[in-house]
């Protein structure tokens, strides 16, 4: 058993929809994760080191998969501020013959994305107070 930190050098792209009030957003963020790998497929991996240099190169693909594949669906991402991330990221390494616990201890949309968030959720608000009146 290891541990390691990773993260995003660059954002990561997501869609965040919700499909009922008509939001579909492209927005960025950036995170940061602690993995802790209980065991490996020796087969494909030679060492820890190989192992950390994978998810540390591959981690942005495998979060952006888990963020527009895997996300379940009708749900929001930011809504409920990235929580099912963690399973979903240690299902896709799973899938790449790693088992590993993971958190993410840092999730931030970018300053333009979490303009566009607001600017979306303040108009979606809107829209329903001016229909309640």
């Amino acid at each position: 058993m290891f541990e390691f930190k990773f993260g995003t050098p660059e954002p990561v792209r997501f869609r965040e929809r919700w499909p009922k009030e008509g939001i579909d957003l492209d927005l960025e963020a950036r995170f940061a994760a602690k993995c802790e790998v209980f065991d490996y497929d020796a087969s494909r991996y030679d060492s820890e080191e190989t192992v950390i240099s994978q998810i540390k190169a591959n981690g942005p693909e495998m979060i952006a998969k888990c963020l527009n594949e895997d996300w379940p669906e009708n749900t929001s991402v930011v809504k409920g501020f990235f929580k099912e991330l963690d399973g979903l990221f240690d299902q896709e390494l799973e899938r790449r013959g790693i088992k590993a616990h993971t958190e993410f201890f840092s999730k931030v949309l970018t300053s333009d994305s979490e303009e566009t968030y607001k600017n979306a959720v303040s108009a979606l608000a809107l829209f329903y107070c001016r229909g309640r009146i």
